[in-house]
């Protein structure tokens, strides 16, 4: 599993989908190299909805997991 902590995009270039982007692309990383899964840890209400339009799913507390990479999950 990978995870990622920490993505902030400057507030004047916020609204422009550069955080989709950014998690969208590092997904497709992720998966190049292998993982199936990929865990993003949030605690902020943006974060929380961007990974939601992204795909994510809500984990237990308060990260957002995607076991949805690739075909295989483990």
């Amino acid at each position: 599993m990978v995870a990622i902590e920490y993505i902030e995009v400057q507030e004047s270039h916020r609204g422009n989908r550069l955080g989709q982007a950014a998690l969208t692309e590092a997904s497709r990383l992720i998966q190049s190299y292998g993982f199936h899964r990929f865990m993003l840890w949030t605690q902020d209400l943006r974060m929380d909805k961007l990974a939601g339009r992204t795909g994510f799913r809500r984990g237990p507390t308060f990260f957002w997991i995607d076991s949805m990479l690739g075909e295989v999950e483990t």
